[in-house]
This record gives C-alpha cells, sequence and structure tokens, in this order.
C-alpha cells in the first residue's frame, strides 16, 4: 500500500469511528480530513522518504503515459 493510500485508509477508519460517535457527517468529513493531514505529514516526513521524488514516494512511475 503506497503512502496516501494508506494515509486515506486511516482517515476513513478514524472518520467512521467519529460517525458511530456522534451520528454527523459534517464530523465525519472533519475527522477524515484531520486525519488524513496528520498522518501525510508523518508518512511523508520520515527521513528516508526525505531524498526521495514524489513519485517515488506515492508508488508511481514519472514516464508520461503515451498512447
Amino acid at each position: 500500500m503506497n503512502p496516501a493510500d494508506r494515509s486515506a485508509h486511516i482517515a476513513e477508519k478514524r472518520a467512521q469511528e467519529a460517525w458511530e460517535q456522534t451520528g454527523s457527517y459534517t464530523q465525519y468529513t472533519e475527522t477524515w480530513i484531520q486525519v488524513f493531514r496528520q498522518s501525510s505529514r508523518e508518512i511523508y516526513h520520515k527521513p528516508s522518504l526525505k531524498n526521495k521524488s514524489v513519485f517515488e514516494i506515492l508508488g508511481v512511475s514519472k514516464t508520461p503515459i503515451t498512447e
């Protein structure tokens, strides 16, 4: 699982918990955004990722797709 997917997965889990506790879609959305930002910061600021390009971090090819 690439870092962006991992952040989204963590955010979804926490947002679902917030939804179950409050029943509020606004709380769900705010929690998802907050957790995604926090987990992204933690993942992307790891020293092991410091010298990698965004393409390497996300696990995608930087060569353009041509037909």
